[in-house]
């Protein structure tokens, strides 16, 4: 199979990924540090308007929603997505200490669900380490509903389980050409499908595949829901309509092969192997 990359990824990112490759040896890709976690004891709240995206500290991709849960009435943490389920925990997103970023290290062979992190305030893909805020580099804006955002995690929550998808770095390398922050919907539609994402086969996956992974279920289903430009509360975050179509597609998966199994619904939530604790 032939590949166009000069047409799969922006020219200019690719002594990124060069770079990257050569790094992937010592173990600095994908690394957890306190600096990609942020400041636990930080409550976050509201977020910029600028929709769900996917954001880079270095070469440590994660994605990362419009808004937290935090600080928002019961009835609007649902239409943000608060309620749905992270399998692994079997918590709701609003029940985790922070939840607005989600990390997946493939530098921790260990893990075995992902990890949250709270951002912050009004800004992209900052974090806090020591009391100052950094800022890793965002990707193309992915403009839907949290709720979306919300539920395609909630979907890959359920295979991100540290045996069907185990971290580590190596496995990144397929997909760093994939220009991973970035929209490249005609070309995921083409290639990219459920039965794969879904797959109960063993696979190993560094951050840049959980974020490719998060991005083909965009492009495959949730782009149905896409918002305006400029989105912003009123035509999209608690926009009835754009949610309502959230909800819709993430039905169909709750009720296709793909959904949740009994283990993954028996009240009886995992530990995370990184923070010993369900959150």
């Amino acid at each position: 199979m032939a590949v166009a990359w000069e047409h799969a990824i922006p020219t200019r990112r690719m002594s990124n990924y060069f770079l990257a490759i050569l790094f992937l040896p010592s173990g600095v890709t994908c690394v957890r540090s306190n600096k990609e976690v942020g400041n636990l004891s930080t409550p976050m709240n509201d977020a910029s308007d600028f929709g769900a995206h996917i954001c880079n500290n270095g070469i440590h991709y994660y994605v990362e929603h419009a808004k937290s849960c935090k600080g928002y009435s019961k009835s609007d943490q649902e239409k943000l997505g608060c309620h749905l389920m992270e399998y692994q925990r079997q918590l709701k997103f609003s029940d985790l200490p922070q939840d607005r970023q989600v990390h997946w290290y493939g530098g921790e062979p260990d893990q075995n669900m992902f990890e949250f992190a709270p951002g912050q305030v009004g800004e992209t893909c900052a974090y806090t380490w020591n009391d100052t805020v950094g800022h890793g580099s965002v990707g193309q804006e992915f403009r839907m509903p949290d709720y979306c955002s919300r539920a395609m995690i909630s979907e890959l929550s359920t295979v991100y389980d540290g045996t069907t998808r185990h971290a580590t770095l190596l496995a990144g390398a397929r997909v760093l050409f994939n220009a991973v922050s970035y929209k490249w919907c005609s070309w995921d539609r083409q290639f990219a499908n459920e039965g794969s994402i879904f797959s109960k086969k063993r696979k190993s996956r560094s951050c840049w595949n959980m974020a490719d992974d998060w991005k083909e279920l965009y492009c495959l289903k949730y782009h149905e829901c896409k918002c305006p430009k400029n989105p912003n509360d009123e035509n999209c975050y608690f926009n009835n309509t754009a949610i309502q179509c959230c909800k819709r597609v993430h039905e169909e998966w709750l009720n296709s092969e793909y959904g949740p199994s009994a283990e993954l619904t028996n009240g009886k939530g995992r530990e995370s192997s990184l923070t010993g604790a369900r959150w």
